[in-house]
């Protein structure tokens, strides 16, 4: 048997296992994503070994359009409108949840006896949200109100904080390689946000006009793996490209009735896949190796996540009750950790091992209990 018949193979059993989850989860109230890691995590080399290499080969190219389609619809969040709407809430809220979090896990780490180059780093990845798990989990839910529009700009402006976080970070941390690091960040900043308008103006003015109103599947596709591509070839964030692609077309393209709807109806099988590869690369043995700084991290995450979001929506004016649940809603964490460790490590080399350890071990744990916690979050507010 060829590889290509290995690969479609796969994936095809894959979809089937997404349609067997659907069923697991309306009778559990066990969150998509959650089973979707675990059956990964089952089928991957740390138990049943099942999965074929050529197809965990794949998991690069996957995770870049299944973030890319999430990233255009969040950004589709950030429009004039939304903001007008939820301006402060929105703004303090998501930076104030970023910087403390990255503040108490650094601090935290390096009490517990870590080098304050190491914590450091991993403060400023603790800060990042799963912005996947936190859209999935809203569609999971059926959840369109305040709270869960709110979450979602929260959890697309968030992404841009952390990666700013990220980038001030690795540059104070690696200082001593001069200013590779900051030319690095930079790169990775500015270039994505960059790459997104200059894709976003002409896709708003030129889609829409084949259908009125709303443009084609196959129109958003073209912007979502266009942008996907191009990102990865510039070597800029993806994530951020796609983010400022989609609100620059939401708010440019007035002629749009649904400017991101076409994208919902195929987004979920890339996002099957993404999770279910997600769950099968992660590394198990990685928690008993180095449990007390996962546990600190992970707490201090928690805490930063939830304290960081309560003061900033108290600072803001919200009800109580988000006050209360919007941090809960926060805590997923996912591929991009994952991503910010491995660049991390080519400027901590010396860091690196741990490093991944540290972000893998607790990516495992916020994968398993991060959707439960978004999901309750919302049924909360519903």
């Amino acid at each position: 048997m060829n590889q290509d018949s290995i690969v479609l193979i796969a994936i095809g059993s894959f979809l089937l296992i997404g349609l067997i989850t659907d069923v697991i989860a309306k009778k559990t109230a066990i969150p998509r994503v959650t089973i979707l890691v675990c059956v990964g995590v089952v089928l991957g080399p740390q138990v049943l070994n099942v999965i074929p290499s050529i197809v965990e080969e794949q998991f690069d190219w996957l995770t870049s359009i299944a973030l890319v389609m999430v990233g255009f619809l969040l950004g589709g969040k950030l429009t004039s409108d939304t903001f007008l709407r939820l301006g402060a809430p929105l703004f303090w809220i998501s930076l104030a949840e970023a910087l403390t979090t990255a503040v108490l896990v650094t601090l935290a780490l390096t009490l517990a006896g870590l080098d304050w180059k190491l914590s450091l780093v991993l403060g400023c990845i603790g800060a990042a949200t799963a912005a996947e798990v936190a859209f999935q989990s809203v569609i999971d839910v059926g959840a369109n109100n305040r709270f869960s529009n709110l979450l979602l700009a929260i959890v697309a402006l968030d992404d841009v904080w952390s990666l700013i976080i990220f980038s001030v970070g690795i540059a104070l941390a690696a200082a001593g390689t001069g200013f590779e690091s900051f030319i690095h960040a930079g790169k990775e900043l500015v270039g994505g946000v960059a790459l997104g308008v200059g894709l976003g103006v002409p896709a708003a003015y030129i889609t829409g006009r084949l259908k009125p109103g709303e443009p084609v599947l196959v129109e958003a596709l073209a912007v979502v793996f266009i942008c996907s591509g191009l990102a990865q070839w510039l070597e800029v964030s993806f994530l951020l490209a796609a983010i400022s692609m989609g609100a620059v077309i939401a708010n440019i393209a007035k002629h749009h009735d649904q400017p991101f709807h076409a994208i919902e109806n195929v987004e979920w099988p890339f996002l099957l896949l993404f999770f279910i590869l997600a769950g099968a690369l992660l590394e198990l043995d990685s928690i008993g190796v180095i449990a007390l700084a996962t546990g600190v991290y992970t707490l201090a995450r928690i805490a930063g996540k939830w304290s960081g979001a309560f003061a900033g929506a108290s600072i803001s004016g919200v009800d109580a009750k988000t006050k209360k649940w919007v941090g809960v809603a926060l805590m997923p964490q996912a591929g991009a950790a994952i991503g910010m460790a491995l660049v991390a490590g080519q400027f901590l080399p010396d860091y690196e091992q741990i490093l991944l350890q540290i972000v893998i071990a607790s990516t495992l744990i916020f994968e398993l209990i991060g959707p439960i916690l978004t999901s309750v979050a919302l049924k909360k507010n519903s």
